[in-house]
């Protein structure tokens, strides 16, 4: 299966490097330094397949000058003379096609630069995996133009000077140079019939949920034979913290599914709570003043003759519009004597009822004072101190609180009251959850702080034992 490595590192005399040198080993080559008069002979070094050297215009240098003009190019002690990529070739493809897709890539880089490149494709190690097809690309720092070397390449150049230009950072000009191999390589495989890819993202923007690795080089040969090596410990740490979470994450999976199914019991309960409650029984409304006024007077208006009205206060022969604005008696079916204005006169509506959602509001409003005087008691009792004017508080809390309740149907208080007992439990559970995952955080950072130390330690004794011998 393909695997995606594109590695980028500068040879620089700081760190003892020379482009003379890494060329000469890369190319399994003869090189004589002109600088430093040193000679890098690698010409029986086995394993090399292929070598070629790509120019932007496609003009011929040799690998000798080439070099010896990187190298007389830089002046300063800690000078970049030169820069390594580094590629893994798919397996999957044979050796014309990964000779064709290394040159495809080595000409891409030295059209974007203006560089030359010194391409060098190694088989793998007779002892080691027999998949690791890779090839060595070296970059001059500098432009090529008519078999000289001269101005700085834009990779090579700070952001500053690159921004300036309008050019992107550097970080951003590597990231570019990796996509663009990665794209190379599923061309390559598409046209070959291979439906495997690669990919130059890292495994978080893949969405792979897997702990990545270092690349092991030559110390996967080391570690098939058994030999524990520091980059293959670093690999062991990284798998065993990656099973560490994902056995957190199932039980944290395992929480939320607990906590999920108590809150699907709970609607339920609730719903079947909702469903048996019984309706309200309407009331029946009265009838308003001006109906009852209206006959109260149609009574009286259509008996003036009785001698009782008549005789009530009116002269005679007046008419009940023609008498004088006093009160007039009239007698309800029972025989009970009300006055007109008594009968016209409108009852005084009652106020208003508090509604359901009013008085829940009040509740959780006592409530939330309830807690607050509550939390205020603990932590004056945490102190050893005791203060009457928090206990008053929290009993006036307590009792307005239960005589909001006592204004609650039953049947909702009820439901109000398990459904706060079930968010209550699910604040345990979230809670539970978050200090297992700390607890757990700070094992795991133990256990790396250990593990460096000994690795630490054990290159320390191998280092006391190499200045012994």
């Amino acid at each position: 299966m393909a695997i995606y490595h594109c590695s980028v590192k500068p040879i620089q005399r700081s760190a003892g490097r020379s482009a003379t040198a890494a060329a000469a080993y890369r190319a399994a080559a003869r090189i004589v330094d002109d600088r430093t008069g040193a000679i890098h002979d690698y010409t029986r070094k086995q394993g090399v397949e292929h070598t070629e050297i790509v120019t932007p215009t496609g003009e011929a240098i040799d690998r000798a000058e080439l070099w010896n003009l990187a190298e007389a190019a830089e002046k300063r002690k800690d000078g970049t003379t030169a820069r390594e990529y580094q590629i893994a070739l798919p397996d999957e493809l044979t050796v014309g096609q990964q000779q064709e897709l290394v040159r495809a890539f080595a000409e891409h880089l030295a059209e974007r630069h203006g560089c030359a490149v010194d391409v060098a494709i190694h088989a793998p190690n007779r002892e080691g995996d027999q998949r690791n097809h890779h090839a060595h690309l070296l970059t001059t720092t500098r432009r090529l133009e008519n078999g000289q070397l001269g101005a700085k390449c834009d990779v090579e150049l700070k952001d500053s000077d690159r921004a300036k230009k309008g050019l992107a950072g550097r970080k951003e000009e590597l990231e570019t140079t990796r996509a663009a191999w990665a794209d190379m390589v599923n061309i390559a495989l598409a046209r070959a019939g291979h439906e495997t890819r690669v990919s130059h993202k890292s495994l978080e923007a893949q969405g792979i949920d897997r702990a990545p690795t270092v690349h092991l080089g030559a110390a996967a040969s080391l570690e098939r034979r058994g030999v524990q090596t520091d980059r293959g410990d670093i690999n062991r740490q990284r798998a065993a913290a990656h099973a560490a979470m994902q056995e957190i994450k199932a039980e944290l999976e395992e929480l939320e599914l607990e906590a999920k199914a108590e809150l699907e019991e709970l609607d339920a309960s609730l719903q079947i709570a909702a469903d048996e409650r019984p309706a309200a029984a309407k009331p029946t409304p009265d009838k308003t003043p001006e109906i009852q006024a209206s006959h109260s007077i149609q009574a009286h208006s259509q008996g003036t003759a009785n001698p009782e009205i008549a005789g009530a206060g009116n002269e005679p022969g007046q008419t009940v519009e023609d008498a004088p604005s006093k009160p007039v008696e009239a007698r309800s079916p029972d025989g009970v004597a009300q006055s007109q204005a008594q009968a016209v006169e409108a009852p005084a509506p009652a106020p208003d009822a508090q509604t359901a959602e009013e008085i829940k509001a009040e509740y959780h409003k006592a409530k939330a004072e309830l807690n607050k005087a509550d939390a205020e008691i603990k932590a004056i009792m945490a102190r050893g101190d005791f203060c009457e004017d928090a206990a008053n508080r929290e009993r006036a809390a307590y009792k307005a609180l239960q005589e909001i309740k006592a204004k609650m149907e039953p049947q909702e208080l009820e439901e109000l009251e398990l459904r706060e007992r079930k968010k209550a439990e699910q604040e345990v559970i979230r809670q539970k959850a978050q200090q297992y995952r700390a607890e757990r955080e700070a094992k795991r950072q133990q256990k790396a702080e250990q593990e460096a130390q000994q690795q630490k330690a054990q290159q320390q004794k191998n280092q006391s034992k190499g200045m012994s011998r």
